[in-house]
């Protein structure tokens, strides 16, 4: 599976070695895991501290039940058991794309980001807050994630050696207010788990991530899923990596596979220094503009 080495390995509070995962899931969770753990493996060997799987990693279902079938309590289960080994195992913080968590509704379970340590330790989480209710021009046509997902209700901020690790997954990109929230709040890092379809992908995937970048005068860490998958849907892949002033620094296509890129935590600071935009707001957010 391709491999993207890093030219500078160490990781220190200025440098981190990051990893995106790009995997085309099934609908079978253990072929999921399995080829997860080989390519978290692979991103361990390469350097990276900081691994970031998509958007649905370990299931692609056929249909909602499949998925209910799959949903775990919080804090027990086999994906979460198998999270908390993997990460320790490999020695890496670990950013856990989006698993189907109980909410007070069984049949709309979270879409639930996990973050764990490298001794296994689970740090936090973020709930998926937008849901994809839309159209697009595809095989599915409609999607209509809120009928089957319980959106959560706040950013989430994860505190790590590098600094404050911000989290989203996939149509949250699509909100800027998200980004300059974690900007507003000292966030470096954001991570973006990610399964955007081939409309969606190929009309707005790199522009999005590049603008949210740029917003955020963050890094984004933006793995994805690729691919045709057994329950009919195609995504768009192109997983990356983007710097606070929007450049790509690492990105794959539509290959299975690992991404690791080294990543320059200060450059954070020097960009928002260079443009304050968090001390230069004028519009109140909470005043209501219209005539």
């Amino acid at each position: 599976m391709p491999n993207q080495q890093p030219q500078d390995t160490k990781n220190t509070s200025d440098y981190l070695t990051v990893s995106c995962i790009q995997m085309c899931s099934s609908a079978d969770v253990i072929e999921n895991l399995e080829t997860a753990e080989a390519l978290i493996q692979q991103a361990a060997r390469s350097g990276a501290k900081l691994v970031v799987l998509p958007e649905y990693f370990p299931i692609m279902a056929h249909s909602h039940k499949a998925k209910l079938l799959c949903q775990e309590s919080f804090g027990e289960g086999p994906i979460q058991e198998w999270l908390q080994k993997v990460a320790k195992d490999n020695q890496v913080w670990l950013i856990a794309g989006s698993i189907p968590i109980c909410s007070s509704d069984q049949n709309r379970p979270f879409a639930r980001c996990l973050v764990l340590n490298e001794n296994g330790h689970v740090e936090g989480f973020y709930d998926k807050i937008h849901m994809f209710d839309v159209e697009v021009e595809d095989t599915t046509k409609r999607y209509f994630e809120s009928a089957g997902t319980m959106p959560g209700k706040d950013p989430s901020i994860i505190h790590t050696p590098w600094g404050k690790i911000g989290l989203a997954v996939c149509y949250d990109l699509r909100f800027p207010e998200v980004f300059t929230y974690y900007r507003n709040n000292g966030v470096s890092i954001i991570t973006l788990p990610s399964a955007f379809t081939v409309p969606t992908g190929k009309a707005h995937w790199k522009t999005l991530v590049k603008a949210r970048a740029i917003d955020s005068q963050s890094y984004i860490i933006a793995p994805a899923q690729s691919g045709l998958h057994q329950n009919g849907r195609e995504t768009w892949g192109h997983s990356m990596v983007v710097d606070p002033w929007g450049e790509i620094v690492g990105e794959l296509e539509k290959e299975l596979g690992v991404l690791v890129t080294t990543i320059e935590i200060q450059k954070v600071k020097s960009v928002r220094d260079k443009m304050p935009l968090s001390n230069q707001v004028v519009l109140d957010r909470d005043k209501d503009y219209r005539p």
